[in-house]
Formats: C-alpha cells, structure tokens, sequence
C-alpha cells in the first residue's frame, strides 16, 4: 500500500538550528522513487523552501516525470505555548516547553492563513536561554482558525508536540484524571478548530517512549472519534544515511543525544512499517496509512506564481515645462514619453526636467541623447510588460527622499549610478557622465532576454 508522507523536514528547518539533511528537491524525488502518493513540507517554523518545492512540482510534471496523482502539500511545524505561561517562566529563567504542532494547508487560501501564523510567530520572537525561540500562542491560532476554517489540516506531531507530553504526565503521574482532564480538554481545542482536519499522529520506532505513546494514541483516538496517522518525521533520506544525520547534528554539539529519537526518522519504506508495530496487534498499519490518503484527498495543489507587477506611487498635479522640446524630433522617445497616453511617464519627464534644473545640466547633445537612450530601455521593457518601468523609478525616488528626511544617504546604489536618470531624480549623487559609465550596466531591454521586443 502506497502512502502519502506527512511530516518531513528539509534543511529549511536548519535555520535556528542543525536538524535536517535534506534538500527538497531529494525529498520530493525519494518520495516518487518509493512509490508514495506525495509528501508534505513542515519545516520547523520555517515555510522559505515551499515556493521551490512547487517550482520543482511544476518542472517535473512539464518533463512528465510526475506520477499521476502525486501531490506536494505545504505546510509548518509551530511551536504552539501558551503565552502568559511563557511570560511568567521567562520571569523566572525557568525552562520552557515550546510544544509542536503540524499545519498543513489544503488550499491557496489555507496557505494564506499558515503564512499569517508564520509571520505572527517570527514577530513574537525572543531569544531565551541562548536559542532563538519563535512561538504561536493559543489565543494567535484561535484568532487565526476562525478566519480559516476548513482550509487546513493539523496533526498532534512528535513526541515534541503538547500531546504526547500530557500523555507522558498522565502515565508518570498514575493516570489521574485531572492529567486525563488536560488531555481532553487540549484536543478539544484542537478539534473545534480544525474538526475533521484534525489528526493524531503515530511514528514507527522502538523506543519504550513512543512505542507506549502510539499504543495510548490509537486508542485514544478511537475514542474521541479522530482519525490516527502513520508518520516519519523525516529528517534524513534513507536509514543508511543515519550516521551522516548523526554527525551532521553533533557537529555544533558533541554531547547531544540523537540514536534513539532519531534512528527511525528517515523516509521509511511502507514494508518497513510493519516491523515496528508486531509489539502490539491491536494497532492497524493499513488504517494508518489509508487515513493518510484522506490527507492526499483533501489537499489541492496550487502555485505562487504571479507576474511581474510593478508598484505605483501617487502623482501630485504637475506641468511639464517642455525642457527638452529641440529635441524631441531627433529623440523619440524623450517625445513618446512627453506625449505618452500614461500620466506616470509625462510624471517622471517632468521630474527629470526639475532635476536637470537644480543640478544645473546643459542642454546639449551629450546629456539630451543620454536621457533617450535610457528612456528607450524604459519605454521598451514598459511594453513588453505592459506596465510602466517610469512608476517603478518614481516610486523609488519617493523612497529616497524620506530617507534624507531622517538620515544621510550614500552616494550611490549599485549599477543605478550608471543611469543618469537616477542622477537627475537624485536616486543617485553621482553623475555617470563624469565618470564615463555605461548605462547598460544597470539596465537594458535586452536583459532578461524575455523583454526584448
């Protein structure tokens, strides 16, 4: 029985920390090489690699390399704590237990709401105890949830995740009922969120710890009527990869313990599965899996790609002064720009007419012809893009001068100090022609070669 991956890391996830070796393209690969129906991406707090996972989608299915069916689903392991516990402990320098949890968004729409909780966590960093920490508090994902409701998928995750330590409480403490009471009234919150899109995640391995967890979890979610998962968390490709994952982690830290966590945590062939659950018959591998199907199901794939869109920026009233009318016959694109049907190209002549003014230019051939010639790579890429290159330099100029207001700026930005443009909108302090610079250093219709007419 093929299935669909769950929970798998890329090296996103090494952004605060070592954790993963692998990249996503390797990730997507062995997981069409094993047969699977896809995978998910939850990197922890981390959702950078998610547009190149489906650029390479996409150019695999162009190549027709793409399984049928196969669905790449994007998604985040949080650190979901509650904040008034964090902010006393913090107080205190007492430890505190940042809990995972998987989201996984099943639409365009639901991937909106993961980079919202994404952008809210970084916002709600601290550094505490020499680690970066980048929490979700319980009141963000309420708030968040109610907006996206039904659009995405949420799993208990590892032995890191809130519910398995309320379970390891519950047990250790004699299997009291106000443990049991926590229990309950967290997955209760859970599910008035995400209802049938919640699931209780279980993980292959041998360890005492999760071997008494996935016994409990299968149980326990029979009885709150929640469907149970099989999952990897998947940090390495293969098993024969473990040493390398191994060393890989203890490279920042020696002494940090990694065989038993995470000896199972690899990209484990489904006839694997079986070996780590003959120690309890009661646990149904074939409905783990199939549960996961009904992630596959429900996910859509969708795409980030949007066009090329170049910002606007407001234009005051204005009259051109006609500066440069002598040449307009020899230079036609200083008069496409005059007579142009967009009010942001007649906008940025009349700009370079002030600037040509205060820096006390020369009409003459040498600084006329320039200005034409940038306004020919302008004017054509505006074409080709059917938007207007002129607002993009307004705009940046706009930018510019609220710099000045509160604070000084240098004398030049990169390759724009090869356009004399930007010396007249004073974008730049230095006048290429002084210099003798080439302005299609900076740019011309010719690069990228999709502009070209």
């Amino acid at each position: 029985m093929n299935i669909f991956y769950v929970h798998n890391h890329t090296d996103g996830s090494n952004l605060r920390g070592k954790d993963s070796i692998i990249k996503t393209q390797q990730l997507i690969d062995e997981a069409i090489r094993l047969g699977a129906k896809g995978l998910a991406i939850t990197d922890h707090e981390y959702i950078g690699n998610h547009v190149k996972a489906i650029r390479y989608y996409n150019q695999l299915k162009e190549k027709g390399k793409l399984p049928k069916d196969f669905k790449v689903a994007l998604g985040n392991e949080i650190y979901l704590i509650d904040k008034e516990y964090a902010d006393s402990q913090r107080a205190l320098n007492l430890k505190i237990n940042f809990y995972h949890l998987i989201l996984i968004a099943k639409s365009e729409r639901g991937h909106k709401g993961i980079r919202e909780l994404s952008s809210m966590a970084w916002l709600n960093r601290f550094y505490y105890r020499g680690f970066e920490r980048v929490p979700t508090y319980y009141h963000q994902l309420k708030e968040i949830m109610d907006k996206y409701k039904g659009e995405i998928i949420c799993s208990t995750a590892c032995l890191g995740g809130e519910f398995p330590n309320l379970f390891k409480q519950w047990h250790e403490n004699g299997e009291t009922q106000k443990d049991a009471a926590k229990i309950n009234s967290f997955i209760n919150f859970l599910k008035d969120m995400f209802g049938e899109d919640l699931y209780i995640e279980l993980q292959p391995s041998h360890n005492g710890e999760q071997k008494k967890f996935n016994s409990f979890a299968w149980k326990y979610a029979k009885y709150k009527g929640i469907k149970p998962i099989i999952t990897t968390d998947t940090h390495y490709l293969k098993k024969e990869h473990r040493i390398f994952h191994k060393y890989y982690l203890q490279s920042q830290n020696a002494d940090r313990e990694v065989d038993d966590f995470y000896a199972t945590t690899y990209m484990m062939p489904v006839e694997e599965m079986s070996e780590f659950f003959d120690y309890s018959e009661k646990i149904d591998l074939n409905e783990l899996i199939k549960n996961t199907h009904e992630i596959h199901e429900k996910v859509e794939m969708y795409d980030f790609y949007k066009e090329q869109q170049i910002p606007t920026t407001k234009i005051p009233d204005f009259k051109l002064k006609h500066l440069f009318l002598e040449y307009y016959e020899k230079c036609e694109y200083l008069k496409y720009f005059a007579n142009s049907q967009h009010k942001i190209d007649k906008y940025f002549l009349y700009l370079l007419e002030e600037g040509f003014l205060k820096k006390k230019q020369t009409i003459c051939d040498k600084t006329i012809f320039r200005i034409n010639t940038e306004m020919k790579e302008l004017w054509k890429i505006s074409q080709k893009m059917k938007q207007r290159m002129s607002s993009y330099y307004v705009l940046t100029k706009d930018i510019i001068d609220i710099m000045w207001k509160t604070s000084l700026v240098g004398v030049s930005r990169g390759s724009s100090s090869g356009y004399y443009t930007c010396y007249l909108l004073d974008i730049v302090q230095m006048n290429p022609l002084d210099f003798e610079l080439p302005h299609w250093r900076h740019l011309v219709a010719e690069r990228p070669k999709s502009w070209v007419l």
